[in-house]
Formats: C-alpha cells, structure tokens, sequence
C-alpha cells in the first residue's frame, strides 16, 4: 500500500504561506471584497514552525484564530536532519507540542544540514548524495517521527553547490531516505528548476525519478536570476567560469565542515561537480548567459515551473500544493491570485490522460535544458 493510502493522508487543496503583511486581510478583515475574493483561491495555510514554539503570546494566539477557520501545517526549517550534531531534544519536544495543537495531518522540514559544533547557519546546506549519509539522515527522520507521532515530509532543497563525494543524483538520493526513513515527499518543483537550471540537468529526469506515491505536498514558488559576481562580461556578454566567490557571500562551506562520511565541501571552482553553477551561455529560465538562479520566493511562478508543476501533478495526481512567497511580498490579493493559477493547473493536469507528462522516453540523448521549457 502507498505512503499516502497508508497514512490516510488528505489533499488539502491549494494554500499560501501564513506572513505577517497578510494578517489582517485574512483575520482582521476578510469580509471586504478583494480579500473575500483572494480567501475564495485559498483552502489551507502553511507556517514556519520555529515562529510558533513558544510558549504563549501573540503568535500563538493568531495561529489559534488561523487554525480555528483553516486547517494549518508546520513547516519546519531547522532540524537540521544532516548534521551530526544531535538532535535537539527541546525542539522536538516544543514541535510535537505545535503539531498537536494545530492537529496537522503532517509536518515537514528539508534535506540539508544547518548547523555544525554546535553552531546554527540559518540556510539550508546541500548533503552529499552517498549511500553513507542517506543511511545517516533516514535514521535521524525515524527518530524525528518516533518523537513526533505524526507522518514526516521531507523537502527537496534548492542548490547552488554540490559535492565531490555525489555517488547520485539527487532524486534517487532523496528517493533512497524516503524509502529507507519510510516518510513521504514535499516536492518543491521550483527547487527542481533552480538545480537543474544551475548544475545543467533535465529536470524532468527529477520528476520521472521520484516515487509519485510517497509525493504529500507540492511547494511552488518564483525565483530570481543574478549574475556571476567579479567577472566583467565580454563582447557577447559572457562571463568567464564561476569560482566559489561568485556565489553568494562566499556561498559554500569550507573545509572541516562535518558530514556523516567525513568528505569536506567545496571552497573553489574545481571542487564543484560540474561546475556547480550554470557555465556561461547555459540555460537559464530567461537563457541569459553569464548568471544563475536563487530560489527567493520573491515573485511570481516562472512559466517553466508551472509546465513541470502539470507534469508532476500528471504522475502524483491532485496533492496538496502551497504558492511560497517570503521576499517582496505584495499585497494579499497578488498571491491569492498565484494560488488561483495554481488551482487551475492542478485541475487541467488532472484531468489529463494519466501519464501522458511521461509517455515522452528520457533517452540519454534526449536531455532537455530547463531553458527549453520556457
């Protein structure tokens, strides 16, 4: 029997992210017509889980005004499942307090490392894709849930580095700890995008390689495209290979960082598998060479992630789907609209022939950049 049939687990819907700037339209005054009309796109909301494990005040008491109207999940960013620290018994103990209020059906967090010795990054940190750490993590997400006592999802991340140590891709990576850890799939179909736009993979080969049964939830957002810093454009505005210090504050873990395997990330270009990055003149999801893309949920979903999005919606059929929107965020009424967009193609995608996303043969020769699905 599937994850999903086995776990009873519901679809919820369409929702959006639960932010500070939308309070009031939801809860204050959802009567007035341009939010009555946003609220009409939107069946459930998501939270960070870490802004509610406290133990009372005002966050808590607008979650309880929230979760008395909508059903709410926790979505977590710091479990921090890759590290080798271990695990933070306070916080499982404050999470499971959270979950049980809201009554979640499920809880999430994502597949990285983000923190070391002791000491918390706040960011998501790529993992090598071995068969040592994928033991590593399954065995931390059974714990997770032995203290939880609810199902987990595990969320694929964004990346813009990867590892010399990489044995896998990362779908049969992630695909492997669901197995093993026996939990279910957040899919995050713009993360999808975002790594195969910057590390020069078919993102379709993503999709096809995932169990579409073990898929509870579908993360969909916008991203942004920058350029690769310290490198002046030539002629044909094309910038010269990527070190590591075109990426983000210096952007990759330095050596002595720990992981399960004992291999050390990455502190310069040729460390990075494949590059790491898009090389200049690859595609990106605009085709300008010379950048790469960050996943900052800061505009509108890109044409490209809603065709991957149908094709995914064709494997898993209608799951549960959130539009994320955390930087820049516009008025209420522009993201309801994104959950409207999303509303519809979970309905056209679904009520497509099932598989027809995949009756395409991926061929070894048939890898399609992402920029080609623009």
């Amino acid at each position: 029997m599937s994850f999903r049939k086995r776990h009873g687990v519901p679809d919820l819907g369409i929702g959006i992210g639960f932010r500070a700037p939308h309070r009031a339209a939801i809860l204050e005054s959802p009567e007035l017509p341009e939010n009555t009309a946003g609220l009409a796109a939107i069946d459930w909301f998501e939270v960070i889980s870490e802004n509610y494990l406290g133990d009372g005040g005002r966050p808590l008491a607008t979650l309880d005004r929230l979760s008395t109207n909508y059903p709410v999940i926790p979505h977590g960013v710091s479990l921090n499942l890759g590290g080798t620290d271990r695990l933070n018994v306070d916080h499982l103990r404050r999470l499971r307090r959270l979950v049980d209020r809201l009554d979640a059906p499920w809880f999430s967090d994502h597949l990285c490392f983000t923190a070391a010795h002791g000491v918390e990054v706040h960011d998501l940190l790529p993992l090598p894709c071995t068969e040592k750490v994928a033991d590593w993590v399954a065995d931390r997400i059974r714990a997770v849930c032995d203290a939880i006592g609810r199902p987990f999802l595990l969320e694929n991340p964004s990346s813009y580095v990867s590892w010399r140590a990489d044995a896998m891709p990362e779908w049969e990576f992630l695909s492997r700890i669901a197995e093993r850890a026996d939990c279910g799939l957040l899919f995050d179909v713009n993360n999808v995008f975002v790594a195969a736009t910057n590390h020069g993979f078919d993102p379709r080969r993503y999709i096809d390689g995932i169990d579409p049964e073990r898929v509870v939830q579908i993360h969909l957002a916008g991203h942004s495209e920058r350029p690769m810093r310290g490198r002046p454009k030539d002629a044909a505005g094309a910038r010269p290979f990527a070190t590591a210090s075109d990426l983000t504050g210096g952007g990759v873990a330095r050596d002595g960082g720990p992981t399960s395997t004992g291999a050390r990330p990455f502190a310069t270009a040729s460390d990075l598998t494949g590059g790491g990055v898009a090389r200049d003149g690859g595609p990106t999801s605009t085709g300008t060479p010379g950048f790469f893309l960050f996943d900052t949920h800061s505009r509108p979903v890109a044409d490209a992630v809603w065709s991957l999005y149908r094709r995914t919606i064709a494997r898993t059929g209608p799951v549960t789907t959130l539009i994320e929107w955390d930087e820049e965020i516009p008025a209420f009424p522009v993201v309801a609209a994104e959950a409207a967009k999303a509303r519809a193609a979970r309905q056209e995608a679904t009520l497509s022939s099932v598989g027809t996303a995949t009756k395409e043969p991926l061929s070894a020769n048939s890898v399609q950049t992402p920029g080609e699905l623009v």
